[in-house]
C-alpha cells in the first residue's frame, strides 16, 4: 500500500472540518501538542506502533491522556485513526496540519543550514527575499551543519537555494571531469 499521502490527506481533511467550525487555531494547539508527544514520548510511539496492542486500549489510553485539554474534534479524529489503523502516522498528520494551517494564514517556513551562525542581516535579507518570491511571511530556523564547508542553504516549501561551498566545489569538480581538453603533448 502506498502511504505517501496519507499524512497530506487526513491533515487537509482535519483542517477543512476545523475551517467549517471555525476552530482552527484550538485544533492547531492540539496539533502541536500531539506532534510534540508523538516525537518525544517513547511510551506513546511504543503504545500507538504496536500491533499487539488493541485499538479500543489504544483509544483509552488517548482518551485519558487528551479528552480534558483537547477540542471535540480532535478527539474524534484521532479516535477515526485508530478506528482506520492509522494512529502510528499521527505524529506526521500533525506536522501537516500545522504546516496545512500555517500555509493558510500566509506563513511560509524557511530553514537556513549554515557552518556558523549567521548575522542578523544576513537573515532579515534571506528573509526579505524569499517574502518578495512567495508573497508570504517568513519564518526562519537556522540550523548548524559543519559538512556545509562554508557558506549556506535555504530551504522553504520544495524549494531550495543552495549557495554552500561544498555546492560550488562539487560544481568545478564536475566541469572538470567533462573538459573535453586531454593532455597529450
Amino acid at each position: 500500500m502506498n502511504y505517501s499521502q496519507i499524512h497530506k490527506r487526513y491533515a487537509t481533511a482535519l483542517y477543512e472540518l476545523a475551517d467549517e467550525m471555525k476552530i482552527i487555531d484550538a485544533v492547531t494547539k492540539d496539533m502541536e501538542t500531539l506532534q510534540l508527544l508523538a516525537a518525544e514520548c517513547d511510551e506513546l510511539k511504543i503504545i500507538l506502533k504496536s500491533p499487539v496492542i488493541r485499538p479500543h486500549i489504544k483509544n483509552k489510553v488517548l482518551v485519558g491522556l487528551f479528552e480534558k485539554s483537547f477540542q471535540q474534534l480532535s478527539m474524534q479524529f484521532l479516535n477515526l485513526l485508530v478506528r482506520k489503523s492509522r494512529e502510528v502516522f499521527v505524529g506526521e498528520i500533525a506536522a501537516q496540519y500545522i504546516k496545512i494551517s500555517r500555509e493558510a494564514k500566509g506563513i511560509v517556513d524557511i530553514e537556513v543550514h549554515s557552518v556558523i551562525p549567521l548575522s542578523k542581516e544576513i537573515l532579515t535579507e534571506i528573509s526579505a527575499q524569499v517574502a518578495e518570491f512567495t508573497g508570504k511571511n517568513p519564518e526562519i530556523t537556522e540550523k548548524i551543519d559543519s559538512s556545509l564547508l562554508g557558506g549556506f542553504q535555504v530551504s522553504f516549501g520544495d524549494a531550495m537555494l543552495d549557495m554552500s561551498i561544498r555546492k560550488k566545489l562539487n560544481t568545478i569538480s564536475q566541469t572538470f571531469s567533462n573538459n573535453i581538453y586531454k593532455k597529450g603533448f
